[in-house]
């Protein structure tokens, strides 16, 4: 009886095993067409992993999420399942050569534009849910949960940027609209669309009325062109501040455009150093060299007036005390500005904003020991 018990015990155990270690059911032997008619027969829902052979977090979700048992059971339990590869080498097997064809229309039917993409379809063809980049086990389960709801409609969060360039790819010159365009192409990281758009809306533009150049979205459109004092749409952040912040809605919108100019052509040759040119150094040696700040004052005061001169100090010294390593002058400096400005006024952008203000509180939490300070 107990050899018996031990037996069973030893198989169940297998059971168990190879049932939560198993793998995803990927249909590899099918076209595309077959597919689908395999759906409808079968009333299964499809899931598509559309992925690249040089992709990281492709292959990082065929390590962590695509082996997870609970993954693996609610796809090959609710979902027909398959691979499509979007670049060619010279491994790839006889079946993913025969699915070339295949990968380039679902590449365009369903949109993709970055790996990993995953798209759930209803067993009659329809997009139901899709995501893009790495999704860990449970993330991939919500998502495969939501696409399995009845009457699930999918919206697209990227439609408007799909309506928008098929009109302008179409060669339809609706200029009110690229200003949208360009915003839309850049949040979906279409960049090459984007300056496409962007240097031909510019060059629109600039032959309007300036009446016309007070919008909503014209101001946002000129502000993510790091407008230089040259720019002939320098003068209306510089000389009509107040009405460019009533338009946005944000007291402090213009001036700290004019300050990020301020900062690249002016502050930056006189302190040796760079303003917008990407990541700082996380670490190094503390350096207590101060720059010449009454120099730098005058300099901005005689060129843009005294306003200008308070704002671009503020915000080089920030820079500075950040780039030598000073982070007791940069902690007590930011410190004494939101004591003086406060919180609820910061500016949209710059070393004032609520993002940059975040990040450097975050940073005083983990680095500083300094009672004072962190109370």
């Amino acid at each position: 009886m107990k050899k018996l018990l031990i037996i069973y015990l030893t198989l169940l155990s297998f059971s168990v095993k190879s049932a939560t270690n198993g793998e995803v059911k990927w249909i590899e032997n099918l076209n595309w067409r077959q597919i689908k008619e395999k759906a409808i027969r079968e009333n299964k829902y499809i899931f598509i992993d559309v992925f690249t052979t040089w992709c990281g977090p492709c292959k990082k979700m065929d390590k962590e999420t695509f082996t997870d048992p609970k993954v693996v059971k609610v796809l090959n339990d609710r979902f027909i399942s398959v691979k499509v590869q979007m670049d060619r080498t010279n491994q790839d097997s006889e079946e993913i050569k025969a699915r070339y064809a295949d990968a380039v229309k679902i590449g365009k039917e369903f949109k993709v534009r970055a790996y990993p993409t995953g798209i759930f379809l209803s067993p009659d063809g329809r997009i139901v849910n899709k995501f893009t980049g790495f999704r860990s086990p449970d993330q991939f389960n919500k998502q495969a949960s939501v696409s399995l709801l009845p009457g699930r409609v999918f919206e697209d969060p990227d439609a408007l940027f799909y309506t928008l360039n098929e009109e302008y790819q179409s060669g339809k010159k609706n200029f009110a609209n690229m200003p949208l365009l360009f915003k839309e192409a850049l949040r979906v990281k279409e960049n090459e669309i984007a300056w496409t758009v962007s240097r031909e809306y510019r060059d629109y533009l600039i032959k309007r009325p300036q009446v016309e150049w007070y919008t909503n979205l014209n101001i946002e459109f000129l502000e993510a062109h790091s407008l230089g004092s040259s720019s002939p749409f320098f003068k209306m952040f510089l000389k009509n501040r107040k009405k460019v912040d009533e338009i946005m809605g944000i007291n402090g919108y213009a001036a700290s455009i004019v300050t990020r100019a301020i900062l690249r052509e002016d502050a930056g040759p006189f302190l040796g150093i760079q303003f917008g040119g990407g990541m700082r150094m996380m670490g190094g040696k503390k350096d207590t060299t101060e720059a010449d700040w009454p120099g730098l004052h005058a300099l901005v005061k005689n060129k843009y007036g005294k306003d200008y001169a308070e704002r671009v100090l503020f915000d080089a010294k920030l820079t500075w005390y950040e780039v030598h390593f000073n982070k007791p002058k940069q902690f007590a400096l930011l410190l004494t500005a939101l004591d003086k400005i406060g919180i609820d006024k910061v500016d949209k952008d710059g070393p004032r904003s609520f993002g940059k203000i975040n990040s450097i509180l975050w940073n005083i939490f983990l680095t500083s020991n300094d009672k004072a300070i962190l109370e």
